[in-house]
């Protein structure tokens, strides 16, 4: 170093300063940003799944509490309440009794202290006013009775609607029900 010039010199360390700068941006700076700007990531995701997790609780609490109330409104109901007489009774009402192929149970599915129970209802040649008169009949929150499926078609032959219903109802676990 000693044979350098004062120019070569100060070149050199600029050089090294430079060479020195490199390092330090490239194996600190640089790694420690590349890690904050991945843990702000972290962070922010980590959020997201907080806050999912947080509504997804008020949504259980929420179910929970209905789940109590529907307990609470199956055991209001009659005891002798009986799905098929329930179907038989609304048919009477719309006057469709006479096209009620057949009612028959379908499979249930148990909830804790309630059980779903399902009844699959066939109709034939049903003309649409009843049709209409009988789901609105069946549809019922106090006795929590509802349609969950329903298919219908024209009935060409003898005219009208044929239809099958599947209904639901929630009773007590050890109940029947159907």
């Amino acid at each position: 170093m000693r044979q350098l010039s004062q120019k070569d010199r100060r070149a050199l360390l600029l050089l090294t300063a430079a060479l020195l700068l490199f390092a330090l941006f490239q194996f600190l700076l640089f790694p420690l940003m590349k890690e904050q700007k991945e843990l702000t990531r972290r962070i922010a995701s980590r959020e997201k799944a907080l806050a999912e997790m947080q509504a997804m609780q008020v949504e259980v609490r929420q179910m929970s509490s209905q789940s109590s109330s529907l307990g609470e409104r199956v055991g209001q109901r009659s005891p002798s309440f009986s799905l098929f007489s329930f179907l038989e009774r609304k048919g009477e009402e719309a006057q469709v009794k006479e096209n009620i192929l057949y009612i028959k149970p379908s499979n249930t599915d148990e909830e804790g202290e309630l059980r779903k129970v399902a009844v699959e209802m066939k109709l034939q040649a049903v003309p649409l006013g009843r049709l209409v008169a009988l789901l609105e009949r069946i549809e019922s929150l106090e006795q929590i009775v509802e349609v969950e499926r329903i298919s219908i078609m024209i009935n060409k032959k003898q005219g009208g609607l044929d239809a099958t219903l599947r209904v639901i109802s929630l009773v007590q676990a050890g109940e029947g029900g159907d």
